[in-house]
């Protein structure tokens, strides 16, 4: 009982970027999600992509997300489930696994908790990221494994279908996230979890401190971060990011 009454006293973040706050996730869940994070990724959030806001387009995802933040990706199913997955790292376009062993995988219960699915320690395939590439898969990935496609959530760069199995060495899963193995996708939103989440490809240039997205590191997110910026530009359907006046 007293372990069930402290978890109601964590605080919740602050929603940011998003009026009325997220669309996929209620306040009894934002906390148990936001006691999974580390001290410094539970105060505010900011909503940096919103398919209802944004449109389903992949190459927006990444203008919007790319290098920012550790992030939580949510996800709602075509029957309503629930789920998605915490980065520990900002995400990366690229053919290599980034992020840390504190990601996990998560699915709301139905009745006001989450299921937490932490990594079991076999792998360090924690998550992925890529676009327009013949051979590998495109999308956002959490587990798993390349070559075989068998993911414990991979949401397609389609934005409109996704994976997710019943099993992952990567994560401790013994059970689908979504309502079925493959399924539609109905809603998508990532959250930067921690304050001051820059969108690099809207800033002026140079180096960032602690090698980010003008980094060797991020040549590929730095270049797709560019293509996409003109399309963005070219259909006028990004607004400039801008830090609140506290």
């Amino acid at each position: 009982a007293w372990l069930s009454d402290h978890r109601q006293l964590q605080p919740l973040p602050e929603l940011a970027e998003l009026p009325g706050g997220s669309l996929l996730l209620s306040a009894a869940e934002l906390r148990p999600l936001a006691a999974a994070l580390p001290p410094e990724h539970r105060r505010r959030w900011r909503c940096l992509f919103s398919s209802a806001r944004d449109g389903s387009s992949f190459t927006r995802l990444c203008a919007m997300t790319l290098a920012r933040a550790p992030c939580l990706l949510v996800i709602r199913d075509g029957a309503g489930a629930r789920f998605g997955g915490y980065s520990s790292a900002p995400l990366q376009l690229g053919p290599r696994w980034f992020g840390g062993s504190n990601s996990f995988l998560f699915r709301a219960d139905g009745a006001g908790g989450v299921l937490l699915h932490r990594a079991t320690g076999a792998n360090a395939n924690f998550v992925y990221m890529n676009a327009h590439r013949e051979m590998l898969p495109n999308g956002i990935t959490f587990g798993g494994d390349l070559d075989s496609r068998h993911f414990g959530l991979w949401l397609e760069d389609s934005l409109d279908t996704g994976r997710a199995e019943e099993t992952c060495s990567t994560y401790d899963l013994s059970h689908s996230l979504a309502s079925s193995a493959g399924f539609a996708v109905d809603h998508v939103e990532v959250w930067a979890v921690c304050e001051g989440a820059r969108n690099p490809w809207l800033a002026a240039g140079g180096e960032e401190e602690g090698g980010g997205a003008t980094s060797d590191a991020h040549k590929e997110t730095r270049e797709f971060l560019a293509l996409a910026g003109r399309e963005v530009n070219r259909a006028q359907a990004l607004e400039p990011f801008r830090e609140e006046e506290e």
